[in-house]
């Protein structure tokens, strides 16, 4: 009887770790008679699946390494360059009266078109979500500075021809200061503060309340590891709810199987109401051509790579994730690079 060939390994680098994992590329694919080929749904229900978790970060990482790559020296091959990329947030200041559909080809469309006209935006990842109140709200990276008040101006002007600067006018103007915090009240948080309120009262009285704090921008300027913490942020799913993350946990650590069932139950329970909350109509993400065109890179274990590997992980400190399809070494290209030599050296600046 003629021995079964082992299954090759292969490794697959991404921008926030590398995957080990078996190929089974090579065999022949079984299918039933006569069973017809069916497309694969593009359907998301509204939420984040797995899948697309992975590609948006995967983007957000590609966008970190080419802003790196721009501002590195010979010295610093990997600059922090927190106070290089564009961390913006889009709002509405009024009632959502438009679809999430409609909000996005219009006037999120135009607002980038406007980018890559005016201030040479080539690259760029957005996310869209929903606020506690219901309303659409867009994170949108890009890695070219652009002053607040233009970004603010901007975007205010392409909302107004939908009327929502002026829905924003017709709620406050006249309001005195009383008025204004009964209708926003003052919460121990940034931006709800009294002094916060303070200051967004005298803006909008000195503007007319034609200029309303619809944008936002995240400082990154203290943030160590820039790329790790953009891509979480916008990628989050109903995985990360805390309500989730308790009942997976419980559901652990628990032996008993009708308590496990119990609490699968109402894992998915959570998972709907989530799901419900952060419905959003048309795309969830959209990044440049630029960055979805970078395929990871891939390449078969040899003894070589893996004793690399091997002594990458004890050197780094690298945590290990184990699954039923993979091994996943959860440090990025960046890392790798100040270790890399030899076969693995190669694969680093092939993926670079």
């Amino acid at each position: 009887m003629q021995a079964l060939a082992p299954i090759p390994e292969k490794l697959s680098i991404s921008p926030f770790g590398i995957a080990i994992y078996s190929d089974y590329s090579y065999l022949e694919k079984r299918t039933k008679p006569g069973a017809e080929f069916k497309m694969p749904s593009n359907k998301t229900g509204g939420i984040l699946s797995d899948c697309a978790k992975k590609n948006l970060k995967n983007c957000v990482g590609y966008l970190i390494l080419k802003t790196q790559k721009k501002y590195r020296t010979s010295r610093n091959k990997f600059p922090n360059i927190s106070k290089k990329i564009g961390f913006i947030t889009l709002t509405l200041p009024a009632t959502q009266k438009h679809s999430d559909k409609f909000l996005k080809e219009n006037c999120l469309n135009q607002f980038l078109v406007e980018l890559r006209k005016y201030n040479n935006v080539q690259e760029y990842v957005w996310r869209a979500e929903k606020q506690a109140n219901g309303n659409l709200h867009i994170h949108l990276l890009v890695n070219v500075f652009i002053p607040h008040d233009g970004i603010r101006e901007r975007w205010n002007r392409i909302l107004d021809k939908y009327g929502y600067v002026q829905q924003y006018k017709n709620k406050f103007a006249g309001k005195t200061f009383k008025e204004f915090i009964q209708l926003l009240p003052v919460q121990q948080k940034k931006g709800h503060r009294l002094q916060d309120r303070i200051r967004q009262y005298q803006r909008g009285t000195e503007t007319n309340w034609t200029s309303p704090n619809s944008t936002d921008i995240h400082n990154l300027k203290h943030v160590d590891n820039a790329a790790r913490y953009i891509s979480k942020y916008v990628s989050k799913s109903y995985k990360d709810d805390s309500k989730y993350i308790k009942k997976q946990k419980e559901l652990d650590s628990n032996a008993d199987e009708l308590s496990k069932m119990f609490h699968k139950q109402e894992l998915e329970e959570i998972k709907k109401e989530f799901a419900e909350k952060q419905k959003i109509d048309g795309r969830l993400w959209f990044a440049s051509e630029t960055l979805t065109g970078i395929e990871s890179t891939t390449a078969y274990l040899n003894e070589a790579i893996k004793s690399e590997l091997d002594a990458f992980v004890e050197w780094s400190g690298a945590r290990l994730l184990k699954t039923d399809f993979c091994i996943y070494i959860c440090k990025g290209i960046d890392e790798l690079a100040k270790f890399a030599r030899g076969d693995l050296s190669d694969l680093v600046k092939q993926w670079a």
